[in-house]
Order: C-alpha cells, then structure tokens, then sequence
C-alpha cells in the first residue's frame, strides 16, 4: 500500500505541472499566449515552435494580448510557385518584413495586416500577382528579404516600444 504521504506529494506535484507542460491544443487562447510567453522566457525552441503553430491555426496574433484588438493574420495565398512550403513560408516572411518595414515609414501602431495585402505585395516586387509568381520572381523576393531583414528587424521592436507603447 502506498503511503499517504506519498499520495499527497504526487498529487501536489501533478497539480503544479504548469501550462507550458500541457499539449498546445488543449490551451485557452490566452493559455497558449502565456505559454508562448513563457516558452520564450525558457528559450525552449520546440516549445516556441509548438505554441506559435498554434497560435497560428487559431489566427491569434501577440496584438491578441491584454484585451486589444485582434488583428488578421496577413493571407499568402498557395498557389502557383507558393505551393511549395518553403517557398511560401519565406514569401510569407518576405511580406512581414515589408509590412514593418511600411509601418515604420508611416508612423504606424495599428495591425500590419491593414497596410498592403500579399498581391499588393508581389505587385510592388515583382509586377506580378501571386498566382502568376514563378520561381525566379520568388528567388527575386528571397534576395530582398534576405538582404532588408536585418535592417528591420530590431529596429522595427524599437519603433513599437518607443512609438506604440509595446
């Protein structure tokens, strides 16, 4: 027979497993937030991952925080050339750096998404709208990003905590 104490100490730890121990889909939305912060807080890389999945297939967003509004995810669309997950992730980040990149310039706080859709985009890089991308035109779009993304970046964080109150 196992001893009442030891009962009570299993129960007790069982009962403090904390939120970022448990599976991201069975979180609140707020729970997967703070989960995702805490996550970054540990810089546990798979956790961050997971939670940020997440995060994703339920389109919350970090504006999604402390009752503000809920901002849309930016929609790149798969097709064509995008069909290709890795092609489209990189566009899809290509555009995210131009959006900041767009908010800074124009002294912008509100949600990225508002300020140039993905065909607006593609239109500005390339002339072509996304479902007539090829892989040359992504490679195009790949070279920007990579050599803008560092210029953005941390300057992009500055400009929300000074200017945005983040």
């Amino acid at each position: 027979m196992i001893p009442m104490k030891m009962l009570a100490m299993v129960a007790m730890t069982l009962m403090a497993v904390p939120a970022s121990a448990q599976e991201a889909s069975n979180l609140s939305d707020t729970g997967v937030l703070n989960a995702l912060q805490e996550a970054l807080d540990a810089s546990d890389e798979a956790r961050v991952l997971e939670l940020m999945q997440e995060a994703e297939r339920r389109g919350l967003t970090i504006e999604a925080r402390n009752g503000a509004p809920r901002c849309e995810q930016p929609v790149v669309p798969k097709v064509g050339a995008l069909e290709h997950p890795f092609r489209w992730g990189m566009a899809k980040q290509a555009h995210g750096i131009r959006l900041r990149q767009l908010a800074m310039e124009q002294g912008y706080c509100g949600c990225l998404s508002e300020l140039m859709d993905f065909a607006e985009f593609t239109q500005e890089r390339t002339g072509k709208t996304p479902e007539a991308l090829t892989e040359d035109d992504l490679a195009t779009i790949r070279e920007w990003y990579h050599g803008i993304r560092g210029e953005i970046r941390e300057p992009y964080i500055a400009y929300r905590n000074r200017q945005c109150g983040d």
